[in-house]
């Protein structure tokens, strides 16, 4: 038998002190019953509990047995009033003994409604769960249980404080080395799955979803070797499940995984159910994050495509443009992709950064001293452009034309090349740009 029903049988046994009467008396009791019966339940209809509870105590105590099947309805709120007058006389006392005598009667009723009531046994055993919770929360285990046997029973149905409090109690348990990390797991995915149907049958379960993520999270049981374990074969299976894959993204994501394979296979699967621009842009991102610089340039490729806003379109030419300068060493193709930037958007300071970053890599564009050195002119009017259209990029673009301006052309390379300070100026080979003479000093 249960600690508490054991408890309870003496809890009650003082409850109904002073009522107790013979089995012939109790067959003639019925009449006094059902006044009893009548007086508390006025009483509780008018929230008047205080008034309620003697009245009811006899009712409890002393109504014959024959109330079972004459007045069901009168003997099975007994125990439904019963567990609100309970609930009352717990809130009430300050005693802690009797505090928990009154806990355990309380619980005890919920047996016994679940018992009489079979038809709310599932509402009944999450209200208990919930009850036990409220007033015995270090009992971990056993609300966990109530929990657990209550989400059995009511599978979509169960109740959005059942899906919480058990999250709580299974984290707890984990913590406590209690509870191992894929019954955990487990629970967090049939959980996901009931809130994932509540929300198909039109239930507006949002923040109840992001508070059980939260607890997932910070259960310590969302470890990367956990996530991967417990997803790798469901991003397998259902590799069409937007949903689920981002759920997937956002875990790993959330927990630091993001260089687990699994992270990239969710973000990729992910992308083509949605394919977005953004979403596009975020793969890049990562691939370039990992290394993987061929994947990066084919993400932001598949932005660039995807995006219909000049403004947006332009930034990701840039962004490309810096993988395929410094991580995939094609400058002359990096020129391009900033060029096209500034064709989208004139005002893009960090396109002229780009193409100043570009130039930078050519060291030999000439046959002589002047020709190999007039690429820094175009260089540092990249720089200076850059911040006359974008103030807040000065320092750095001042950092950049402070270190190229000493490799400008000296004042006799100009001369005996016959050109004069302030003459326009193409630049030779394939950077191919007008700028104005200027010496180094």
């Amino acid at each position: 038998m249960k600690t508490y029903m054991k408890k309870s049988i003496l809890a009650l046994a003082m409850l109904c002190c002073g009522f107790a009467v013979s089995a012939q008396d109790q067959k003639d009791n019925m009449p006094v019953c059902l006044k009893n019966v009548s007086l508390y339940t006025d009483y509780v209809k008018q929230n008047n509990l205080q008034e309620a509870i003697p009245f009811w105590k006899q009712a409890l105590c002393c109504c014959p047995d024959s109330l079972k099947n004459q007045y069901r309805n009168s003997y099975m709120n007994l125990y439904v009033n019963g567990i609100r007058i309970m609930k009352y006389l717990i809130d009430k006392t300050s005693d802690e003994a009797q505090k928990n005598q009154y806990i355990d009667t309380l619980l005890w009723m919920y047996d016994q409604r679940m018992e009489i009531i079979p038809s709310q046994r599932k509402s009944s055993l999450w209200r208990k769960a919930a009850d036990y919770a409220r007033y015995r929360p270090q009992d971990v285990k056993q609300i966990y249980d109530m929990c657990v046997e209550a989400i059995g029973m009511l599978g979509d149905e169960t109740d959005i404080s059942t899906v919480i409090l058990s999250m709580q109690q299974a984290s707890q348990l984990y913590s406590a080395n209690e509870l191992p990390a894929d019954v955990v797991m487990d629970l967090y995915m049939r959980l996901s799955k009931i809130l994932e149907n509540q929300a198909a049958a039109g239930k507006d379960v949002d923040p109840i979803k992001e508070a059980l993520d939260n607890i997932f999270i910070t259960s310590g049981v969302a470890n990367c070797e956990n996530l991967v374990k417990l997803y790798t074969p469901k991003v397998k299976e259902d590799s069409k499940n937007a949903e689920m894959l981002e759920k997937v993204v956002n875990l790993l994501s959330a927990n630091q995984c993001i260089q687990e394979k699994l992270y990239f296979d969710a973000m990729e699967a992910l992308f083509a159910v949605k394919p977005t621009a953004v979403e596009a842009a975020s793969i890049a991102l990562a691939f370039k994050q990992q290394g993987s610089y061929a994947k990066t340039e084919e993400y932001y490729k598949k932005a660039i495509e995807l995006t219909t806003e000049d403004g947006v379109k332009s930034k990701y030419y840039v962004d490309l443009g810096n993988v395929v300068n410094h991580d995939l060493s094609k400058p002359q193709e990096a020129r391009t992709l900033a060029k096209k930037a500034l064709e989208l958007d004139g005002n893009n300071a960090l396109a002229y950064f780009l193409l100043g970053e570009v130039y930078a890599t050519e060291k030999a564009c000439g046959d002589s001293e002047l020709e190999k050195r007039s690429v820094y002119w175009v260089i540092v009017d990249c720089y200076e452009k850059a911040k006359q259209i974008d103030p807040s990029l000065t320092e750095a673009a001042n950092k950049y034309i402070t270190a190229y301006k000493p490799h400008f052309p000296s004042k006799e390379d100009i001369f005996f090349n016959n050109l004069e300070r302030g003459q326009s100026y193409t630049v030779a080979c394939w950077v191919n740009e007008r700028t104005v003479i200027r010496p180094r000093d």
